[in-house]
């Protein structure tokens, strides 16, 4: 049965045309608004959005909540994208949901309505599984943009969050970092607090100016410096991540930020970039506590919010997990943390062999800031592969300025937007005079790899993360 249901969502056009957020709406309508029966926290950026869903969804998780986690794209198996208090959905439940949307949508095509795309199907499905299995809260990341990105047609979050801007999807997004900013800012909601990070002066004006439009100025202080009383528009900048360090498979940093205490916080992982993340992460659910906690608020919430939620007792605002002592509540955080493993960032997958899923400039960028700082001193050898609407060749510049890099094996992705190899190879010709060779076999890729690494070196695959998918499942992870 999933065999022929993954079939039928596959055989799905990933970026056709959608009839729109209102038509999504109206799905949701018409599926018994299944969005609104717990607490949505909408989280879109360029990169380490995935991460941060992943973070927060632990806190939640650690605080005692039932959590639902929906994120995208999967790495081996289409279970991945929808997680139910960590635990992928089953394919009995899976396959539930899909013909429950199937059924509407069978309706809606005997009535000349568009079919959804791949990614509106999957979303809808979600959102009901999310209700059937009676989650109190979901983090829900978006697929592409955010202004007009389907996850988007929920209209009362609890929490917005917008992680690093990039240039990825440009001909899709806009081909400026502002354009970028402008969709991803697209998920502010009136009434509904933002977290936000503001490491690009660009991308955080364009951010910050779309808060001020939605939020109004009561969501800002006085002044930079003021973070007294309630408001609802936090920025975090990447400067409050201090004393950062690595040492076997563990990051540890100070989060020094004016709206909380300092937390000393500790990760497994080999991602420096992950600090930035979790950082982001605590913010959001320090504010998600500060809203949840308040009994008058300068800034009302919306009253359609309050009356979907209202028969759920656990979902109320007065809620006790949100009162708990501030010594306990930060314990939970670290604990959420450290307990999460976001699979496909700086994943260990065997003997000294790691899969990254960057797949954009800014990504691989900070794989080559992980691997020269927790890595220091191995000999690196890459298999790398790109998808064909990448702009891979800054990618390709930062990986050749990596230091001690030994070897690169170039190799193609295994779907239909795979980028020739032999192409990506004139270009590490170019920037890079070592060891290059090509194959359109991910499994010999890494057969080349792991001999040429030997027992000292490190292997690192990068460039894609459906890369990464076929690589974890060739040597049997997940």
């Amino acid at each position: 049965m999933m065999n022929e249901i993954v079939e039928y969502l596959y055989n799905i056009p990933r970026f056709a045309r959608t009839g729109g957020l209102e038509k999504t709406r109206e799905r949701l309508k018409l599926l018994g608004s299944p969005e609104t029966s717990f607490h949505y926290i909408h989280v879109a950026g360029t990169n380490g959005k995935g991460s941060v869903c992943a973070y927060m969804e632990s806190c939640l998780r650690e605080m005692g909540f039932k959590t639902g986690l929906f994120t995208s794209p999967h790495l081996v198996r289409i279970n991945e994208r929808m997680r139910i208090n960590n635990e992928e959905i089953s394919d009995e439940d899976f396959a539930e949901a899909f013909y429950k949307v199937k059924a509407l949508v069978d309706v809606q095509t005997t009535q000349g309505i568009s079919h959804p795309t791949f990614f509106e199907f999957i979303y809808l499905m979600a959102m009901c599984a999310f209700r059937k299995a009676g989650i109190e809260y979901g983090v829900i990341e978006t697929g592409l943009g955010g202004r007009l990105d389907l996850t988007n047609a929920a209209e009362s979050p609890d929490l917005t969050l917008i992680t690093s801007i990039g240039l990825d999807h440009t001909a899709i997004l806009g081909d400026t970092i502002e354009k970028i900013a402008g969709e991803k800012a697209g998920i502010i909601k009136a009434g509904v607090p933002l977290v936000y990070l503001a490491d690009r002066p660009g991308a955080a004006g364009v951010i910050k100016a779309r808060a001020e439009e939605v939020l109004g100025p009561e969501a800002f202080p006085e002044t930079d410096k003021d973070f007294s009383g309630y408001r609802l528009c936090y920025p975090v900048l990447s400067d409050w991540v201090e004393n950062i360090s690595s040492a076997q498979g563990q990051i540890r940093f100070s989060l020094v930020c004016p709206y909380f205490e300092k937390y000393d916080i500790m990760l497994n992982t080999n991602g420096i970039y992950q600090a930035e993340n979790a950082a982001l992460a605590v913010t959001g659910m320090e504010i998600l506590r500060k809203s949840m906690n308040r009994e008058t608020a300068a800034v009302p919430r919306r009253p359609m919010q309050t009356a979907q939620r209202q028969p759920k007792a656990a979902q109320k605002s007065g809620d006790s997990r949100w009162r708990l002592p501030e010594d306990v509540f930060r314990k939970k955080m670290l604990r959420g943390l450290v307990f999460m493993v976001w699979p496909g960032r700086m994943e260990s997958v065997g003997d000294n062999i790691y899969v990254d899923g960057a797949h954009n400039d800014d990504g691989i960028r900070e794989m080559v800031r992980s691997v020269e700082s927790t890595l220091a001193g191995k000999d690196i050898y890459l298999v790398f592969a790109v998808a064909e609407d990448k702009d891979y060749q800054q990618m390709v510049r930062h990986v050749c300025g990596m230091k001690h890099l030994k070897g690169v094996i170039v190799t193609e992705i295994d779907n239909g937007r795979r980028r020739d190899f032999h192409e990506v190879m004139k270009d590490f010709e170019k920037n890079w005079h070592g060891n290059i060779q090509g194959t359109y076999n991910v499994s010999e890729a890494i057969m080349t790899g792991k001999k040429w690494k030997g027992r000292d070196g490190v292997l690192i695959c990068t460039g894609s993360l459906y890369l990464v998918g076929h690589v974890k499942e060739l040597l049997g992870g997940i």
